[in-house]
Parts: C-alpha cells; structure tokens; sequence
C-alpha cells in the first residue's frame, strides 16, 4: 500500500486522525494526490528535526504544513494546470463525451446518456482527437490526465 491509498483508507475509517506525509517523493502529481487523500501536511524525509516538529505542532493546532519543495511542487503544477488549460479549448459538451470515454462509454451509451444522436456523438470524438492531435482514444485518455482535464484523474 503507498502513501496515497494508506491516506484514504486512515480518512476514510478515521476522518478525525491528521496524517503528515513524510516522503523522498517531490513530484507534483504525488503532491497533488496526497492532498487530495486528505493529508494535512507534506514534508520530505531530509527535513531538519525543527521543521519536523513546527509541521506536528501547526497540524495538530488544526493547521496544515506543507515543506517549500512541496509549496514549490502545488505551485508548479497550478501553473502547468493554467498553462495547458490555456492551449485547447474544449467546450463544455466536449468535455462531457470526454468524461464517458473515459469511462469506457460505447458511443450508443453516450449518446443514450446524453441525450444526441451516435453521429454527434462521433463528430465530438473527431473534435477532440483533432483538437489534442491525439491519434486514438487511448491518446485522448492520455491527453486528459496529462493535462490534468479532470481534478480526479
């Protein structure tokens, strides 16, 4: 079990226990998904006793604490959020047929689920891949978690 499942499954049976990360890992996707778990606080293991013990002392006060790597590490990925966010434009309908690929909708599915007809379905297919330059579906799946298209992903 790593961080991010043990995370969830502490708030999910103990929601009023606080956990602090304490980890090697300074990626902002493993940021992101901890604080998503409900971490109150992320430090890396080279941290110095005294920030150790400031990171216990703020969340147990009902604070959180997060090391500057990790600050730096939300910030970045924000901005890479905005950034890519900013290079296609996908409308809101778009991103619905998105959401049900991505679920492994059939096209008679989606289109039963949302109400148009299986030709809309496949022209807001032939849309998105064109509007990615995606290739496949598999591509416009990978698309949307690389650019973080959706918060959950």
């Amino acid at each position: 079990m790593n961080g991010v499942d043990f995370t969830i499954a502490i708030q999910k049976h103990y929601p009023q226990v606080k956990v602090l990360a304490l980890t090697m890992i300074k990626d902002s996707q493993y940021v992101k998904q901890m604080l998503q778990a409900g971490a109150s606080g992320y430090l890396l293991k080279n941290a110095r006793e005294k920030e150790i013990k400031e990171a216990i002392k703020t969340i147990i006060s009902g604070g959180t604490y997060y090391a500057q790597e990790a600050t730096q590490a939300i910030m970045d990925f924000m901005s890479k959020k905005k950034q890519n966010h900013e290079l296609v434009s996908i409308s809101t309908r778009e991103k619905e047929v998105l959401r049900l690929i991505i679920d492994e909708l059939s096209n008679q599915e989606i289109a039963d689920k949302l109400f148009i007809s299986i030709r809309t379905v496949e022209a807001h297919k032939r849309n998105l891949l064109e509007k990615t330059n995606s290739k496949t579906l598999a591509g416009l799946v990978k698309y949307a978690i690389n650019n973080f298209i959706f918060e959950d992903l």
